[in-house]
């Protein structure tokens, strides 16, 4: 990934939402869009054994330092009112028993490919391993063409 799936900039506060720091808050330090990782301070310490060098200036022993995160770890925190936010689903993105991704390959199978529901479950199950009965499939459909 060449970009940062989420809208994370530096300095934000974010909260951690998995990990064994779960429910912690800190700033936003360093991002790596290619790994998608986020330093955040005060987060995930790790202990760091370092030998002693005295050309550097570095005095040796373990060291705490901050780990990297996965961005889908985190989750932002307004600044204004200190809540956490969670971007809304885009308008004409259905909602219902299956994802969005489900339905649309739903939609994808029945309409342009015009295939039946039959051979729509069979490529669900086979490709994507998502196992359907036709009757959520069915309703799929119409979830997708009510939007």
């Amino acid at each position: 990934m060449s970009r940062l799936q989420t809208p994370i900039r530096r300095n934000d506060t974010v909260l951690v939402t998995a990990g064994k720091d779960r429910g912690k808050r800190g700033r936003v330090l360093k991002i790596n869009p290619d790994t998608n990782r986020v330093l955040v301070e005060g987060v995930n310490l790790v202990s760091r054994h370092t030998r002693p060098n005295p050309g550097k200036n570095i005095k040796g022993g373990i060291m705490k330092r901050e780990a990297p995160l996965h961005a889908s770890n985190l989750q932002l925190v307004c600044p204004e009112c200190g809540e956490t936010t969670r971007a809304p689903w885009p308008a004409g993105v259905p909602s219902g028993t299956s994802g969005p991704r489900v339905q649309a390959t739903v939609a994808l199978c029945t309409g342009s490919y015009r295939l039946s529901k039959r051979p729509t479950q069979q490529v669900l199950d086979d490709l994507c391993g998502v196992p359907m009965s036709v009757g959520t499939i069915s309703q799929s459909e119409q979830a997708t063409t009510e939007v």
